[in-house]
C-alpha cells in the first residue's frame, strides 16, 4: 500500500470537505501512515470529519475521550460522540454506550438505555454484545425488559407527528 500517495489524495479531499477524506487522512495521521504520528493532527481531522455527522469519525473520536488519547480523558465527551455515532447505527459505538450506561461511567447508569444500546448492537453483530447485554437483563425487572424493547422497536422511527385538527 502507497500510504504517502493515499495520504496526499486525502489532503487534497479533506481540505475541500469531504468527510470520508477528513476521517481517513485522521486514521492515517493517527497510525503513522504516510507520515510520522501526529494525534494533534489526526484529532483535528476526527473532529471536522465527527461534526459533518461522520459515524466512524464520531465513534473514534469517542474513543480517544474513552481512552485519553491525544486528549484529556472524558467519560462525557466519549458518551456524547458514542451518542451520536449510535444513533447513526454504528455497532462498535451502540456496544460503547451500553457499557456506559450499565455503570454509570459519563452518564446517568440507567439498565433500560444499557439494554437498549447492547440489544441494537448485537443486531449489528458487535462481539460480546450478546453476553452483556444477557449479564445486564438479569438485573431488569420485566417491566424495564419490556420498555426496553420498545425503544429498540422504535430506533430509528421517526416520532410520530401530532394529528391536525381540522378548523371549524
Amino acid at each position: 500500500q502507497d500510504y504517502d500517495e493515499a495520504v496526499k489524495w486525502f489532503a487534497r479531499s479533506a481540505a475541500q470537505g469531504y468527510s470520508e477524506a477528513q476521517f481517513r487522512l485522521a486514521i492515517c495521521a493517527q497510525r503513522g501512515h504516510g507520515g510520522p504520528k501526529d494525534l494533534a493532527d489526526a484529532l483535528k481531522w476526527l473532529r471536522k470529519a465527527a461534526e459533518q455527522g461522520h459515524a466512524r469519525a464520531q465513534a473514534t473520536l469517542g474513543d480517544c475521550y474513552d481512552k485519553g488519547e491525544g486528549v484529556t480523558q472524558d467519560a462525557q465527551q466519549a458518551v456524547n460522540w458514542y451518542s451520536q455515532a449510535a444513533e447513526q447505527g454504528d455497532g462498535p459505538a451502540q456496544f460503547k454506550l451500553g457499557k456506559y450506561f450499565a455503570t454509570g461511567k459519563g452518564a446517568p447508569a440507567n439498565l433500560v438505555e444499557a439494554f437498549k444500546w447492547l440489544e441494537l448492537a448485537a443486531s449489528n453483530d458487535e462481539k460480546d454484545a450478546t453476553a452483556a447485554r444477557d449479564q445486564f437483563q438479569q438485573k431488569m425487572t420485566p417491566e424495564q425488559i419490556a420498555k426496553a424493547r420498545q425503544l429498540v422497536a422504535n430506533f430509528g422511527k421517526a416520532p410520530a407527528e401530532p394529528e391536525k385538527t381540522a378548523k371549524p
